[in-house]
């Protein structure tokens, strides 16, 4: 699971000698780790996190963080194995603004579209919910529209014929869990 703290114990790697079939004598090491995420405790196996781990960073691909490690027994002979450790979601990130059109023209009265996406996975992203601030809510409700796209965007309205100026509508946006951020469009 992402975010766990430094030193959890995520596996173990364990060889065995072909010709004593046995364990005993052998010390292991990482080979590849590009993210330098593990250390491996060379007379066990034990592969504990050395950096707090990241879902979303690029080294994981389809919820995976790979790790080589190599084995040497007592007379130098050595043999590798691939450990996958799943990194599964928690929902530590905001929905962020991706696009926005930021003002409507008198002429041409066309609709904001904000876009937004949750770079968490489901079910703690998408579809985001866009609302009205709650503070402000009362007061924009009938003077501005919010109308929910897709899943990702929406589209806001003036629907309370304002004059030309420049008008701060506070907008809340939350993924599945409620977890949010306001934006002022």
């Amino acid at each position: 699971k992402e975010n766990m703290p430094v030193g959890t114990v995520v596996g173990h790697c364990t060889a065995k000698d072909p010709e004593t079939a046995s364990s005993n004598g052998i010390s292991y090491a990482k080979l590849t780790d590009v993210s330098s995420w593990v250390n491996i405790a060379a007379a066990t196996g034990q592969i504990t996190t050395a950096k707090v781990l990241d879902r979303e960073a690029p080294d994981v691909g389809n919820k995976l963080y790979n790790v080589t490690v190599l084995a040497t027994d007592q007379s130098g002979k050595t043999g590798t194995c691939t450990v996958m450790i799943s990194v599964d979601d928690v929902n530590d990130n905001n929905p962020i603004i991706t696009r926005s059109d930021s003002h409507i023209c008198l002429t041409n009265e066309k609709p904001i579209i904000i876009e937004a996406k949750d770079l968490d996975d489901v079910p703690n992203s998408s579809p985001l919910k866009f609302s009205f601030d709650e503070i402000a809510k009362a007061q924009l409700q009938g003077q501005w529209r919010i109308s929910q796209r897709d899943g990702n965007s929406m589209t806001l309205e003036d629907i309370g014929n304002h004059p030309a100026g420049t008008y701060y509508i506070p907008i809340s946006i939350a993924d599945q869990q409620g977890r949010g951020a306001d934006r002022k469009s």
